[in-house]
C-alpha cells in the first residue's frame, strides 16, 4: 500500500509514530535519570599508590570537579594523573552509582642521584622522578657522577652513559645477588665503580656486556664458590679477566 499522502510526501503510520514517540520519551527519561544527584561522583577509591604526592591525587580526583560518573572522561583523567612523574599507567573503573576505582602504577626507582641539596630519584629510563632528602623510603643506591647534572623534575637526564649505568642497577637489583650496592660512581669516561654495603667494592669498568659481568658475579658470589667474608674487591674491568681480593678495602 502506498503511504504517500496527496502531495506525494512519506507520512509515518500510527504505529511508527507511536514507536518513535516511546523511543524518544524513553530516552529522556533515561538521559534525565543519569543526570540525576544519585550518580553524581562522591566516593573514589585509589589503589597502588605509594609514593604519589597526596596533594596532586586529591586534587585531581576532587569528586567536586569530575561531577557524573556516566559523563567524566576516563581517557582524559587518565592523562592528567599520567603527567605526574610517578605514576606511570592508570586503570578506571566505574562502579554504579557514585564510585570510581582507580588503579595507579607506579614507576619504580633504581637510584637517587647525589646532588649539592638531597637526591634526585630516577628510574631506568632516567626519568627525575622526584626530590628525597633521604634514602630509606625507597631502598635504592645513591649514585655520583664526576660533573654538574641540569636537571627538571618529570623529565629524562641527558647524560652520556647514564640510562646504561642506572640498567646495570636494575638489573643487578632483580637478580637476587647476596649483596648490596649502597653507591656507584660514574666516571667522565663512563667506568662504573659499585660500593657495598660492609665495605667491599665491584669495579664494573666500561658499561658494555652487561649480562656477562652479571654472570661472572653469579658464579663468584655463589654459595661455596669463594669464601667472601668480610671486605672484598671485584674487578671486572681487566681485559685479562675478572681478579677478587680478599684484603680489608680502605
Amino acid at each position: 500500500m502506498d503511504s504517500r499522502g496527496k502531495a506525494g510526501k512519506a507520512t509515518l503510520k500510527p504505529e511508527a509514530l507511536r514507536a518513535l514517540v516511546a523511543l524518544l520519551l524513553l530516552t529522556s527519561a533515561i538521559w534525565a535519570f543519569s543526570l540525576s544527584p544519585v550518580f553524581h561522583i562522591s566516593n573514589i577509591i585509589v589503589r597502588g599508590n605509594y609514593f604519589s604526592e597526596p596533594d596532586f591525587l586529591a586534587e585531581t580526583l576532587d569528586p567536586d570537579k569530575l561531577g557524573n560518573i556516566f559523563l567524566v572522561s576516563a581517557k582524559g583523567l587518565k592523562g592528567r594523573l599520567q603527567k605526574h612523574p610517578w605514576i606511570q599507567d592508570v586503570k578506571i573503573k566505574r562502579r554504579l552509582p557514585q564510585t570510581l576505582e582507580v588503579y595507579l602504577t607506579e614507576t619504580h626507582p633504581v637510584a637517587a642521584l647525589v646532588t649539592g641539596n638531597g637526591f634526585i630519584l630516577l628510574n631506568e629510563k632516567g626519568l627525575a622522578i622526584a626530590k628525597s632528602d633521604q634514602l630509606s623510603p625507597y631502598g635504592v643506591p645513591a649514585l655520583t657522577l664526576d660533573m654538574l647534572v641540569p636537571f627538571q623534575i618529570g623529565e629524562e637526564l641527558k647524560i652520556p652513559g647514564l640510562k646504561g649505568a642506572l640498567q646495570i642497577l636494575n638489573q643487578f637489583a632483580l637478580t637476587g645477588l647476596p649483596i648490596s650496592i649502597s653507591e656507584a660512581n660514574l666516571s667522565l669516561d663512563l667506568q662504573l665503580v659499585l660500593y657495598c654495603k660492609g665495605g667491599s667494592i665491584i669495579e664494573w669498568g666500561s658499561l658494555e656486556r652487561r649480562q656477562e659481568k652479571i654472570d661472572i658475579l653469579q658464579v663468584i658470589l655463589s654459595e661455596g664458590a669463594a669464601d667472601l667474608d668480610g671486605a672484598f674487591l671485584i674487578n671486572l674491568s681487566n681485559s685479562t679477566g675478572p681478579s677478587v681480593k680478599f684484603e680489608p678495602v680502605k
